[in-house]
């Protein structure tokens, strides 16, 4: 593949994260930490590239490697795909053994002082699968945000969920919090995005979760500018 042609792929490969980055639409890709230097590396890469075309004289072989047809191929679809958030349909695909995960750390200091202020659905996550005694979350209100997914709890329990990233949409892991609303199905559709605020209180289902968000206040929101819980 000729030199021309390599810079010219490279150019658009870097046009178009230059683009992501630019349109805010980076971290539906990569964590928010790394976006700053993604956008640096993508247009340094657009400079070289750019430098590397108008000095390099034309070849006739323009054999396609199989790097260079990969890289086309991944280029394509972010074009001719939307950026868009993990869906519910990931994170059944996710989900170990049926269940959302943990995330092996937790703001456990506020509540254990009497405040919830400030922890999100990650925390709440966290502590859930560490206490199971109702008394442990009394007078605790939570405020939490995410998406709507059917984990088979009923007409009245769905799983409020979010995806933690640690570096990017490939490792994304699948949470949840179980959400008490008598006739959620007659409400809200799966992926809806919604901020609620209630209390943990037990549910005696056998085959529930021991306690769920019991809501005092639900809203419709539109999906986060970032979406995922770093």
């Amino acid at each position: 593949m000729h030199t021309k042609w390599k810079a010219s792929l490279l150019t658009a490969a870097s046009t178009y994260v230059l683009y992501l980055w630019l349109s805010g639409q980076l971290n539906l890709y990569i964590h928010p930490r790394y976006t700053v230097f993604a956008g640096i590396a993508a247009g340094a890469c657009l400079g070289l590239s750019i430098l590397s075309s108008a000095g390099s004289p034309a070849q006739k072989n323009k054999r396609i490697a199989l790097p260079e047809l990969s890289l086309i191929v991944l280029l394509l679809s972010g074009i001719l795909l939307p950026a868009s958030t993990l869906s519910e349909s990931t994170f059944s695909q996710r989900l170990i053994d049926g269940q959302p995960q943990t995330t092996g750390s937790t703001t456990t200091a506020p509540v254990l002082i009497g405040s919830t202020k400030g922890l999100d659905i990650r925390d709440w996550t966290n502590l859930l699968s560490r206490h199971s005694d109702p008394g442990f979350f009394t007078n605790k209100p939570a405020h939490i945000s995410g998406f709507v997914y059917d984990a088979g709890l009923g007409s009245d329990t769905f799983l409020l969920a979010r995806f933690v990233v640690t570096c990017c949409a490939v490792d994304a892991r699948p949470i949840g919090i179980p959400v008490h609303l008598p006739d959620w199905v007659q409400q809200y559709s799966l992926g809806d995005w919604l901020e609620v605020e209630g209390v943990f209180k037990p549910d005696q289902a056998a085959d529930r979760e021991p306690l769920s968000l019991h809501t005092t206040e639900v809203n419709r929101i539109d999906v986060p500018e970032d979406p995922y819980v770093q």
